[in-house]
């Protein structure tokens, strides 16, 4: 808008003050009344004006897109960029599962084993009384244990190590470790058998009938290759309470000599997101995946395959098949609503209420 002549009258009025100012440079007592008088009307004209284009409708568009970008920011950003996690309760079926202590776990009671079905690698072993079999075996050595009367007296994981649990529907169970120690008392009438660098294996008979039992101790080097415990036990084992801070169910196998690919060990299941209410069926070609991931094994029974029940917290959520995963992490906006009701409810108020305003200014102005 103009004032006929083509110039705005701000542009006016500012072209009136620089001439003001250069005649009281010239001349400090010149009379600038006029000059004054001829601003005023000119602002007043300004004022009259209505405005353009632009300033009518910069405002309401602003408020819009800022809404609208609150709005959409708050269905695509996840809880985990603010710094929450997510309760996760996990319910699953598994043939395999690795996880981490998140503090140092005792096996609470004896698991009984059957008879001939004990193999140690990878750990180092150490005999009760050494003259009736071996002084020690190291890392590089193996140990066979056939017949008499063996049990799992004592099991530990150490604080922040991996351990793996495989349960094949043969009855066999195995664990891996990097961290792990333990002791396995035996009884009655066992054959021995362990490998020896350079040699052929070498064999003993253990003979402990009406004898207290003998004590094989095991415990991983801290280095090289996880531990390896191999073993039938005689009926369910039933682990409780350990705290975590990884929890996997898959593994790497090999598809060629350079090549590998991860398989979800799980066969059934379910996932549930209590913060949001949703929850997953776990299919035997469905994968999970934690970043972040605290809580606690409640419950895991392994007989031939592996049960157990999770409760904890995570930052993220991956789930799918086991070559394309989603992120399951709750959205912010779901989160809120389901969690955080007043923040929710005075978050759309001012996006409802900034809508609608920017359309009225925008509809009626």
């Amino acid at each position: 808008m103009t004032d006929g002549s083509g110039t705005k009258p701000d542009q006016l009025r500012a072209s009136l003050a620089q001439v003001a100012l250069r005649r009281l440079a010239d001349n400090p007592g010149a009379d600038i009344t006029d000059l004054v008088r001829r601003m005023d009307d000119l602002k007043k004209l300004g004022d009259a004006l209505p405005p353009s284009l632009k300033k009518k409708f910069l405002m309401p568009m602003a408020v819009g897109a800022i809404c609208l970008g609150v709005l959409g920011a708050s269905l695509v950003i996840k809880v985990d960029a603010i710094g929450l996690k997510s309760s996760v309760v996990l319910n699953a079926n598994a043939s395999s599962m690795t996880f981490s202590p998140s503090s140092v776990w005792l096996q609470a009671d004896p698991v009984k084993l059957s008879a001939g079905q004990l193999r140690i690698d990878n750990l180092i072993v150490s005999f009760s009384n050494p003259p009736k079999a071996f002084q020690g075996l190291t890392t590089s050595q193996w140990l066979e244990v056939q017949g008499g009367n063996l049990a799992l007296q004592s099991l530990s994981l150490h604080k922040g190590s991996l351990a793996t649990v495989d349960s094949s529907k043969s009855g066999e169970t195995t664990l891996y470790g990097d961290g792990a120690s333990g002791e396995i008392l035996a009884n009655g009438l066992s054959d021995l058998k362990w490998s020896r660098p350079s040699q052929e294996p070498a064999t003993a008979a253990l003979e402990l009938v009406g004898e207290p039992p003998e004590i094989f101790s095991f415990a991983t080097s801290g280095r090289g290759a996880p531990g390896r415990l191999a073993f039938v036990p005689s009926g369910p084992i039933t682990f409780e309470n350990i705290s975590v801070t990884d929890l996997k169910f898959g593994r790497e196998v090999q598809t060629a000599p350079a090549e590998s690919r991860f398989v979800s060990t799980l066969a059934s299941g379910t996932l549930r997101l209590p913060d949001i209410g949703k929850e997953f069926n776990l299919l035997s070609d469905r994968a999970i995946s934690f970043v972040g991931l605290t809580g606690t094994i409640e419950k895991m029974t392994v007989d031939k395959k592996i049960e157990l029940r999770f409760v904890g917290k995570a930052r993220e959520i991956y789930v799918g098949s086991s070559d394309v995963r989603t992120n399951a992490t709750p959205s912010l906006l779901v989160y809120l609503y389901r969690n955080q009701i007043v923040a929710f409810l005075f978050t759309a108020f001012t996006v409802i209420w900034g809508a609608l305003w920017s359309l009225a200014r925008l509809t009626f102005a």
